[in-house]
């Protein structure tokens, strides 16, 4: 492998492995600032903030980027902005509303499952063969995700729809 590609994996995985650490701590973050500044006012001031630096990024690293991004058919940018809103809503009024640490955790669960069950569920949509670490990767998170709901008492699905 050549050294500059030896750079960029590293670089990658070190991105990665940011990007883990701040998806862990979304959870304790909108719960924090919920409290603090108001449900709504945390989800606009969160992702406010993330989309100057996330537009910021694109245009200084990839310029006309941000201009392609508009050429996109206006369903699609409407359609995945209005799921994106509902998505955002529906978390911060969750993590906002919960009564109790338990509620905080499991909702905070849920929000951890949808991407390993994206990657899971693209696999057959795209014709792909999965690796033995998708596997693996799938098997902990699961495995950490029992754990976490088992810690108050044994899985109950009974106490997670009550909650």
């Amino acid at each position: 492998m050549p050294a500059s590609s030896s750079h960029h994996s590293i670089a990658a995985t070190g991105l990665g492995m940011c990007s883990i650490l701040f998806w862990g701590g979304t959870v304790a973050f909108a719960r924090s600032l919920s409290e603090q500044v108001g449900i709504f006012t945390a989800a606009a001031l969160t992702y406010g903030i993330a989309s100057v630096l996330a537009w910021t990024a694109l245009a200084v690293r990839r310029p006309g980027a941000v201009k392609r991004v508009f050429r996109l058919p206006r369903a699609y940018l409407l359609g995945c902005g209005a799921v994106f809103v509902v998505y955002l809503v529906s978390f911060y009024l969750a993590i906002g509303l919960a009564v109790n640490r338990q509620q905080v955790v499991e909702i905070g669960l849920v929000n951890y499952l949808w991407p390993s069950l994206t990657l899971a569920l693209s696999i057959p949509l795209l014709g792909k063969k999965a690796g033995v670490w998708l596997a693996v990767g799938m098997a902990l998170g699961f495995g950490g995700i029992a754990l976490a709901m088992t810690q108050s008492g044994p899985f109950s699905w009974e106490v997670l729809a009550a909650n």
